[in-house]
């Protein structure tokens, strides 16, 4: 999965999985919102607990954009929530 910033407040929201699985979609993020984002999924990977979690990328907004991990052998697919 990758946010790659495209400038201002856009977002670029990619993801493949073996190619049975994409995602690719423009998002507006601020950089907090990425930055929160990026720390509390890096946090749920680095102590996996073999189920699938999801994290709101936008947690204060009306309609926030989330995030799946499910997990697939040693690894996790990523979909939009």
């Amino acid at each position: 999965m990758e946010l790659a910033h495209s400038g201002g407040d856009d977002w670029r929201v990619t993801a493949d999985w073996c190619s049975s699985l994409r995602a690719d979609f423009t998002a507006c993020l601020s950089m907090a919102e990425v930055a929160d984002f990026a720390a509390t999924m890096l946090s749920h990977l680095r102590v996996p607990s073999g189920s699938r979690f999801s994290v709101a990328v936008t947690p204060g907004r009306n309609n926030p954009l989330t995030l799946r991990a499910e997990p697939v052998s040693d690894d996790f697919a990523f979909s939009r929530a």
